[in-house]
């Protein structure tokens, strides 16, 4: 019987071998083809193609403007890549490629007819129709020389693969524009204009069917290749693997097409990889982490014949597009990783990548480790302290996700427990539940006609077990349902993640008055068996196990009031972005445009929905929002685990009204904390007193901000854990303490993709760093000050509030004050 992994691997090959002896034929020719490669790239040299006429396709500048910030697709990006290789002294042993336009044929082996037509054209149109086509383009420009150069990157691209091939070259360098991996079959977009990539790999594809039969185009510049990933996303012979930020579509192409989700169809179905990035800023140890578990291992299952790498470099450090931090060697690294692949048989086709210095210091280690060059380390510590660099919570997640989804095609991602023998017909898909048959033998015991028992489910995730239980018993008990308007494509991506995510109460559309109630899904307290002793397997004792939903409680009392409400379970931990998409879309979408609705009240329940509800209050700070937005209220527990700031709201003004969001936020919100939260902790205790100029003595606690200079009257105390500078004075019986964006320890690192340098207190707030000497205590503690006003009313309860357990007890002390709260709100 066969496996996924062996379906891959016979499917994508057109060899036909009847008999085993044939089989074993084949590995062994492939071990001296092997051997042989190692010893022809031995001999050969890296080839390159570059030629200058491609710079010719340039903008035609229309104010005075564009020549002092010239357009990011700038023709000297290929000569700069190619001075910065010949001042390195490299071009003397390397082997030239010549260099050719691509035919016609060639193209429209990819592009539409209509497409090369169009581009063709251009050299027959006067400089005004070229201006006018440029603006009415998707990010791309046009000239004369636009078709000449679009041509030569494709013939030169065709050549450098043709190049290696043909055993002319170990591998090569094609230093290429304008790029190519956006232009789809029937239109241009993103500076491209013929796709490069795509074009060559098919000529391969066509003229070697006996040499190759399998590549991989690997893309790791940081936008999708939207246009590569049409060319063959039914084509089981090319794996188009592609690194690059996504961001729920908006991130440049801002296609669906982008998703983890989009793994080919048809027969291709499974041969395109979307190796996704939640957030900005990916630095070297994500793009090495995620060649380690998810590139690597599918292109080594994939087994190529050859490899295209489509070369951006606007993820290197110091590009203004890309906004990420890959270092030039972290380059050197992917690329050594590739050369394993395909017997060393490599292409690297330039693509992006907008930062001169950049760019070029990335393709001169790309060539060097072409050349045979050992990569250099790549940077996983700062430089600063020596801290080693972990990849961001929510990036590991995500590839968690891409993990778990590739697993259906690729037994290499699946974990060893759920792995099953070569002789089993399937396999189990975790993402359907069911044990799949792709190839049912003659004498199978499934009968083909058995379809609905072969497709029964037996592996549910318990949050979705969870959730349907729920959805059952609160449809059964308050007659809720689910929300009505769940078509449009945030909803969609929410419900892939949770089942029933948004549930209603009541009429919401007709209702005057509404509350909207956020939180997380269910959570289980799973104790384990205390009399398991002789078994080292931890056993869960089910019958003290619990399900703890705090939400019901709010539920329950909205339905006593006659109150509408849309109760929203979100996956804040797992997916932060898409949870805030979700919260504005109830308001963008729906709530703003219910023609009864005059009044509602956000509740969140727990740290993560009180984290992006204060910010989605940030985005949303509209008259119309805060006139009908009557009450915010949060229960915010605590997790000792972790940092459990809370999150100031921005001062943002609004044209419209005179009214400052901070004042009205704190007028409307309740936030009920814990006692153990960190932000009622002192701050650590300083054993030493510090004696100020003027001879008076205070004692010192530890305060983390920016250098300032030392004012008059002052002095400087270095705290012994942060090892940064305190700078003290005293005036007017109080202690002040100075410098630029100073924030409290337990206040500190606020998380910069949900806000953006908003700081305890800020520089310019001549009251903002006053500290009372009366909260300094005798044992050296600075006490905590008053919290600021933008975080809203902050009301200190007197249980713990720790975990889920925490959150159902500051709902329990504090009800009567919540609801009280949400009353009186709608009454006024």
């Amino acid at each position: 019987m066969i496996t996924m992994g062996e379906k891959h691997k016979y499917e994508t090959c057109s060899t036909i071998n009847h008999k085993g002896e044939d089989k074993i034929d084949v590995k062994k020719q492939k071990i001296f083809e092997s051997i042989k490669n190692v010893k022809k790239n031995a001999e050969l040299k890296t080839g390159y193609c570059y030629d200058i006429k491609m710079r010719y396709h340039s903008k035609i500048y229309q104010s005075y403007y564009e020549y002092i910030d010239p357009h990011p697709e700038d023709p000297r990006r290929i000569s700069r890549i190619y001075n910065k290789i010949k001042e390195n002294d490299l071009l003397k042993d390397m082997a030239a490629i010549d260099i050719r336009t691509a035919t016609n044929d060639e193209i429209l082996k990819i592009h539409t007819n209509e497409l090369l037509n169009k581009i063709m054209s251009l050299e027959q149109k006067t400089p005004k129709e070229l201006k006018e086509l440029t603006n009415q383009s998707d990010s791309i420009y046009f000239n004369l020389e636009s078709f000449k150069s679009a041509k030569l990157a494709a013939g030169g691209a065709i050549e450098a693969c043709k190049a290696v091939v043909d055993n002319k070259v170990s591998n090569s360098f094609a230093i290429i524009r304008p790029p190519g991996h956006h232009a789809e079959p029937d239109k241009p977009s993103g500076f491209c204009l013929f796709s490069n990539a795509a074009i060559s790999a098919r000529y391969i594809l066509d003229n070697y069917p006996n040499k190759v039969k399998k590549i991989v185009i690997l893309d790791w510049d940081i936008h999708h290749g939207n246009g590569t990933h049409l060319a063959f996303e039914d084509n089981p012979n090319v794996l188009y693997i592609s690194l690059h930020r996504f961001e729920m579509n908006k991130f440049y192409p801002g296609t669906k097409l982008g998703d983890i989700d989009q793994v080919g169809k048809d027969a291709g179905e499974g041969y395109c990889c979307n190796v996704t990035w939640p957030v900005g800023g990916i630095n070297d140890v994500e793009y090495m982490y995620a060649f380690r578990k998810i590139v690597m291992p599918i292109c080594e299952e994939f087994d190529p014949d050859f490899v295209i790498i489509s070369s951006g470099f606007d993820a290197a450090d110091g590009d203004v597009i890309g906004q990420c931090h890959v270092s030039p060697q972290c380059y050197g690294q992917m690329t050594h990783m590739m050369k394993s692949l395909a017997n060393g048989n490599l292409t690297v086709l330039l693509e992006g990548g907008y930062n001169l210095n950049s760019i070029s210091n990335s393709a001169l280690e790309v060539t060097k480790v072409l050349m045979g060059e050992p990569p250099k380390p790549f940077i996983n510590k700062k430089v600063s302290t020596g801290e080693v660099i972990l990849p961001k919570p929510e990036v590991l997640k995500n590839l968690q996700r891409i993990i778990e989804l590739q697993s259906k095609y690729w037994k290499c991602l699946r974990n060893d427990s759920h792995t099953i023998g070569t002789d089993d017909i399937g396999f189990i898909d975790l993402n359907i539940g069911y044990k799949k048959k792709f190839d049912a033998a003659e004498d199978s015991d499934f009968d083909s006609d058995d379809e609905a028992v072969q497709s029964t489910k037996l592996i549910n995730p318990l949050t979705e077990i969870l959730q349907k239980q729920r959805y059952n018993s609160l449809k059964q008990q308050y007659n809720m349902d689910n929300f009505p308007y769940l078509g449009i494509p945030v909803y969609k991506e929410l419900a892939e993640y949770i089942s029933q995510p948004l549930l209603v109460l009541g009429n919401v559309v007709e209702a005057k008055k509404c509350i909207v109630l956020v939180h997380e899904v269910p959570k289980i307290y799973l104790p384990l068996d205390s009399t398991n002793t002789t078994n080292h397997i931890d056993l869960i004792n089910l019958k003290s196990s619990q399900v703890v939903d705090p939400s019901l409680k709010m539920i329950a009392w909205a339905k006593k009031h006659n109150y509408a409400l849309i109760d929203v379970s979100l996956p804040f931990i797992e997916n932060a972005p898409l949870s805030l998409a979700v919260m504005t879309s109830l308001w963008d979408d729906y709530l703003s445009s219910f023609p009864n609705l005059n009044k509602f009240s956000w509740i969140s329940l727990g740290y993560p929905a009180y984290q992006q509800t204060s910010q989605m209050v940030s985005n949303l700070a509209t008259p119309e929002f805060r006139n009908k937005c009557s009450s915010l209220i949060s229960f915010i527990n605590h997790d000792s685990m972790t940092l459990n700031n809370l999150k100031s709201i921005h001062q943002n003004f609004s044209s419209n009204s005179s009214i400052n969001l901070v004042d009205w936020h704190y007028s409307n919100s309740l936030l009920l904390v814990g006692k153990s939260h960190q932000i009622f902790q002192p701050a650590v205790a300083v054993n030493a007193n510090a004696t100020l100029n003027n001879g008076s003595t205070v004692p010192a606690g530890t305060v983390s901000f920016g250098h300032t200079d030392t004012p008059h009257n002052a002095i400087k105390i270095c705290t012994p854990d942060l090892g940064t500078d305190l700078i003290v004075s005293e005036q007017d019986n109080s202690t002040i303490i100075n410098g630029n964006q100073i924030q409290l320890k337990r206040i500190s690192q606020e998380n910069q993709f949900y806000i953006n340098g908003v700081s305890t207190f800020e520089k310019g707030d001549p009251t903002c760093s006053i500290v009372n000497t009366s909260t300094i205590n005798e044992n050296g503690n600075v006490a905590q000050p008053k919290l600021r006003k933008k975080y809203g009313r902050i009301i200190k309860c007197d249980c713990s509030g720790y975990g889920i357990a925490g959150l159902w007890e500051l709902m329990e002390e504090r009800w009567d004050e919540c609801a009280d709260f949400v009353l009186d709100s709608f009454d006024d």
